[in-house]
């Protein structure tokens, strides 16, 4: 199976948008925004997202300056996570 398969659908009335769920390290990236009817595909060039984060926090702490993910985002990814989460129970 491709580590790198799959995407999340992101379904709130109109538009869409279909984004990989990880962005491969070695291939152009590429999302899909939907609305009123039409697609259009977005690229990205290749990134290792996983590398560029692990060396802005180690530059962050090397040079004491504030990191670029603070504690608040994971805090409020959770929240959106939660967020989704109820809207599926509650199918809305």
């Amino acid at each position: 199976m491709d580590p790198w398969a799959g995407s999340v659908l992101v379904i709130e009335q109109q538009p869409n948008i279909d984004i990989p769920f990880n962005a491969p390290p070695t291939e152009v990236t590429r999302i899909w925004h939907i609305q009123n009817g039409q697609k259009e595909e977005i690229t990205f060039d290749p990134v290792d997202q996983y590398t560029l984060q692990a060396e802005a926090f180690t530059q962050a702490v090397l040079e004491e300056k504030p990191v670029p993910t603070p504690l608040e985002d994971a805090l409020n990814n959770m929240k959106a996570i939660d967020a989704f989460r109820k809207s599926a129970r509650n199918k809305h």
